[in-house]
């Protein structure tokens, strides 16, 4: 790579009308953006702001396909070594009542919906469990953005969870089931979830920024032309107004992700997970036993933690007559999480399901291990 291709900002889009959008907005810089061929992909020279030295390309629309979002992301960060990706353009609203065409979706977290395991409920219906990560955006690229938002005086911005799958949803009841999945979530879109893989294996902060040009309703080619331009402006925009909000030190930030994942090799004194009893619910339904809980450290300071897995080792009934089960799901969670003071306490936002022929549980034996390998902590619970 040469020095002109150095790179701080790369900018994804998808169809064409989130490119123009991108260029348009873009090329407020004062120059036109400038197409370059590097290995076997185009990438958009978009200038400088605020120092910062942007390009842009184009994926093609999903994830998994070829020059889908997970290989165009993973290819523009091995031509272009940038800090930093942001995804931007259209995504759907879940919420005709409070949102609106244009409202501009950030991602705090994505939740990807296609990965699943479905079983089958006592009562004969589909039991759909999420299987994938519910991977959080780059922390100091959401708060450049809330930052920013402080002085932005476009289009109401929303900052939360986004569904992401390789499904083109334009159908109410489908929306709605996949929100269940959920229920907090803002919107959702198609790309997501190739954007974070490839700059999670690559260490490279990304964040996404989408504006919603429709309400999956089977509505969508009502207007569409007008509203997914509208909706794309609105989200370029942001994006170039949070770029200029203030000059951020790109160099410093090079790199830091790589840091960051080191530092668990270097601990001087090891981490202790354990759970917190005070945090738990349990919930009885159907002879099942939901249980989430907040996991805390108690031990030495930890940087970033990328997995953790939950390891189920013994389950105590409440009466030893009545020990006989059926089997438990024994879930494994991944999510990213900062375990670093002052915060002592993470909620898995996750329910583990255990199935009993009788009675209740009083509590369970668990193992949690981080994929570093770095420590682990063993605790039982127990349902007072």
């Amino acid at each position: 790579m040469t020095s002109d291709e150095h790179t701080d900002i790369l900018l994804v889009t998808v169809t064409k009308v989130e490119a123009m959008s991108v260029l348009n907005v873009f090329g407020g810089i004062g120059q036109q953006a400038r197409p370059l061929s590097i290995d076997d992909r185009i990438y958009f020279d978009l200038g400088k702001v605020n120092d910062a030295q942007v390009r842009m390309t184009r994926s093609e629309m999903g994830t998994g396909g070829l020059s889908a979002s997970l290989q165009s992301v993973g290819k523009g960060i091995a031509a272009l070594s940038p800090v930093a990706v942001i995804m931007v353009g259209i995504a759907f609203g879940i919420n005709e009542d409070h949102q609106s065409i244009g409202d501009i979706l950030v991602s705090e977290r994505l939740r990807p919906y296609d990965l699943q395991r479905v079983g089958t409920r006592e009562d004969g219906q589909a039991q759909v469990i999420l299987r994938d990560d519910k991977p959080h955006a780059s922390s100091w690229l959401l708060n450049l953005l809330r930052s920013s938002e402080l002085t932005w005086e476009g289009a109401a911005v929303r900052f939360g969870t986004v569904l992401t799958g390789a499904k083109l949803v334009d159908n109410l009841d489908f929306r709605e089931q996949i929100h269940t999945f959920d229920p907090e979530a803002i919107g959702g879109e198609m790309e997501g979830a190739g954007l974070y893989v490839a700059c999670h294996d690559q260490k490279v902060d990304w964040i996404l920024v989408k504006g919603i040009s429709d309400f999956a309703n089977g509505k969508k080619a009502k207007d569409k032309d007008i509203r997914q331009s509208v909706a794309a402006n609105n989200a370029a925009k942001f994006v170039y107004h949070a770029l200029r909000f203030t000059k951020v030190d790109w160099g410093a930030h090079r790199g830091t992700s790589f840091r960051r994942n080191t530092l668990l090799d270097t601990l001087s004194s090891p981490a202790n997970l354990v759970i917190d009893f005070r945090e738990a619910r349990w919930d009885y339904h159907n002879n099942a036993v939901f249980v989430s809980f907040a996991i805390a450290n108690t031990g030495g300071r930890i940087a970033t933690v990328d997995h953790i897995y939950i390891e189920i080792l013994d389950i105590f009934p409440t009466s030893e007559s009545e020990s006989s089960w059926v089997g438990a799901v024994m879930q494994e969670f991944r999510f990213n999480v900062e375990l670093c003071p002052p915060k002592m306490k993470y909620m898995i936002g996750e329910n583990m399901t255990f199935v009993y022929k009788n009675g209740d549980i009083d509590g369970f034996k668990i193992k949690l291990t981080s994929v570093s390998r770095v420590f682990y902590s063993v605790i039982t619970i127990i349902n007072t």
